[in-house]
């Protein structure tokens, strides 16, 4: 195999093993829900859903999420689990 063609396959590889454009991209946010949500505020110390868009929290509450995203979500059921929005472990 030349060089050239040995390149060519290694790219074609590189490419298509690449992660693609997925619906879970800013028209379809990530929810959280069925969690136990700390949130650190004093209004709404405890929340049971959050939303995640492009990597970045975009609304914590409480109830049904449907009323403010619709169907356009991939949900995560959390089964009661914490989440501390903000925390990062870095012993991981």
């Amino acid at each position: 195999m030349t060089k050239k063609a040995l390149l060519f396959a290694a790219s074609v590889l590189v490419i298509g093993c690449s992660p693609a454009e997925t619906q879970n991209s800013e028209d379809f946010p990530t929810v959280y829900y069925n969690a136990n949500v700390i949130t650190q505020d004093v209004e709404m110390p405890r929340a049971d859903y959050m939303i995640v868009r492009e990597g970045r929290i975009f609304a914590i509450g409480q109830g049904d999420f449907k009323a403010e995203l619709g169907n356009k979500a991939a949900g995560k059921n959390m089964r009661g689990a914490t989440i501390l929005p903000g925390i990062i472990d870095s012993h991981v």
